[in-house]
């Protein structure tokens, strides 16, 4: 049975970088960008109306670059 997507609701978010985390995120319409806790990388979450409920749509974002040691 499909998730019902509602305002408010938490689902869970695969990381578009690492692959092997999954975020938190609660569903709220609009532009998103949210970190990976495990990789650091962004994921852009766009949530958005479509008919009775919403939909999601996830791509990577930009990726945190870690400072080498000198």
């Amino acid at each position: 049975m499909p998730l019902e997507l509602r305002p408010g609701t938490s689902v869970p978010i695969p990381c578009r970088h690492c692959e092997k985390a999954l975020i938190r995120f609660t569903v709220s319409e609009g532009g998103h960008s949210v970190a990976c806790p495990r990789c650091g990388g962004a994921t852009e979450v766009k949530v958005y109306a479509e008919g009775q409920g919403f939909k999601i749509k996830t791509s990577k974002g930009a990726t945190r670059i870690k400072p080498s040691s000198s």
